[in-house]
């Protein structure tokens, strides 16, 4: 992808982000992307017109006083923080079916990139921990070190087989977080698990990898 979207809107008014963020629910209802049952985590449609009537009910209230004004800010951080998650989903996706015309019709500005001699790749996960979840049967608590960055992921991939052979390993899922959880594991059963930060620019080396027996 040699271009790349315009998600900060710092120089949208109140107005215009309403307005644009409406306009993006639109999009997103109508995407194959969002056809599948989706993980919470992944912002669409809905989220979008929740962040854009609450960012409209702040701007609209009585006064122009401090606290105001540090809500109508943190309901404007909050709206591009869900714009980003649902843009870096829809990235993946576009790369998983080698369609990189969905990123231009999101009614997102394009800016084309301009490549430099020092592309900046993650850095390897450090620390991998793989737990088994004492509460939960099937289930295991992931952490990795604070490397994700602006923008960045967390892919996690997991194998029941010999982790060294390359092609029993599998995605599990991508996560916008340092710790989370994965479900609907067979139990008693031992799993090897590696991870990879992502960001724009590709992807960081694997991380050693960590193995868990699951209750």
């Amino acid at each position: 992808m040699n271009f790349i979207l315009q998600t900060s809107f710092k120089d949208d008014t109140d107005g215009d982000l309403i307005l644009r963020v409406r306009h993006m629910a639109n999009i997103l209802d109508n995407l194959d992307a969002y056809k599948t049952e989706l993980p919470p985590w992944i912002p669409g449609g809905k989220q979008f017109r929740e962040h854009a009537d609450r960012l409209e009910e702040v701007v609209n209230l009585p006064g122009s006083g401090k606290t105001k004004e540090e809500e109508r800010i943190a309901v404007r951080e909050e709206t591009v923080k869900t714009v980003n998650f649902a843009v870096q989903y829809i990235t993946m996706y576009s790369t998983h079916i080698n369609d990189p015309s969905l990123l231009e019709n999101l009614g997102l500005e394009i800016k084309h990139k301009t490549y430099s001699r020092n592309r900046k790749l993650p850095g390897k996960v450090e620390k991998l921990i793989a737990k088994d979840d004492a509460e939960k049967s099937g289930a295991m608590v992931i952490q990795v070190n604070n490397g994700i960055g602006k923008k960045g992921s967390v892919e996690l991939q997991i194998t029941e087989g010999d982790p060294t052979d390359e092609a029993s390993w599998r995605i599990v899922d991508y996560y916008f977080t340092c710790k989370f959880h994965v479900e609907g594991l067979e139990p008693v059963r031992r799993y090897h698990l590696r991870a990879r930060f992502k960001n724009s620019e590709g992807n960081g080396p694997w991380s050693d990898v960590a193995t868990v027996v699951v209750s």
